[in-house]
């Protein structure tokens, strides 16, 4: 496994800055405002408008917002969690069997893999450290306890795998993507299939690699796309 602290800065930070900064969200053409009953007149006299469909004041387009300053939305605490890394193609779909400890049947199990991983982590001034991790120099990467995955790659998981989906993890104690049984429906945390010698994701033989490539079926050829989660590597 790599050492995270051996992360080193590159100019390739502004780009991944860029590539998860960027969002589809619609993002309003005007600044609304947070206006108490008892001052809408004086909003209304210093030039904002009201919007009748969405029963809110706003700074018109061309006004400066200064002005109305008392009135402006209040940033948030917390900003909202973004991904940490992101996969560049191929990305693999690995399918591997499991007994169910429920209903004593075999059923398929699936998990990813990539080409090439991208870690990140940001600073207390913003600036971002980033390790790229490659099958070439590090062997099979291993992606699992994925909290979160582009919707292009999820939307494929669901219609190839769609006992692989996102549930609720007692012992993660939020969601993420794990495998169901097929039989029963019973949950299949990723962690003994992973991490575990023997499991289905982790061979405990000499040629463990070899073994690894059978299992892979292309998911994408092309692309890079964003996820959050854990990995490992196996050489």
């Amino acid at each position: 496994m790599i050492n995270i602290k051996s992360i080193a800065r590159q100019a390739f930070g502004r780009y991944i800055e860029n590539f998860f900064t960027h969002s589809d969200e619609v993002v309003p053409s005007v600044v609304e405002l947070v206006v108490p009953f008892a001052e809408k007149d004086e909003v209304k006299r210093l030039g904002a408008k009201w919007n009748s469909d969405r029963k809110v004041w706003f700074v018109p387009t061309g006004q400066a917002t200064s002005t109305f300053t008392r009135w402006l939305p209040k940033p948030s605490k917390a900003p909202a969690s973004k991904p940490v890394q992101m996969i560049h193609a191929p990305v693999w779909l690995l399918t591997s069997t499991e007994r169910c400890y429920r209903c004593g049947q075999d059923t398929p199990v699936f998990a990813l893999s990539a080409q090439v991983l991208v870690d990140f982590e940001r600073d207390d001034d913003g600036e971002i450290y980033y390790q790229q991790i490659t099958t070439r120099q590090h062997g099979h990467i291993s992606l699992y306890n994925l909290e979160m995955l582009d919707v292009h790659v999820a939307s494929l998981l669901k219609q190839l795998a769609p006992n692989f989906r996102r549930d609720y993890s007692k012992s993660q104690s939020k969601r993420a993507y794990m495998n169901h049984w097929q039989h029963c429906a019973a949950k299949l945390g990723d962690y003994f299939m992973h991490c575990e010698p023997g499991g289905a994701f982790c061979p405990s033989i000499s040629n463990a690699r070899e073994v690894l490539d059978q299992m892979k079926t292309t998911l994408v050829d092309q692309g890079e796309y964003k996820l959050k989660g854990a990995f490992g590597l196996l050489g």
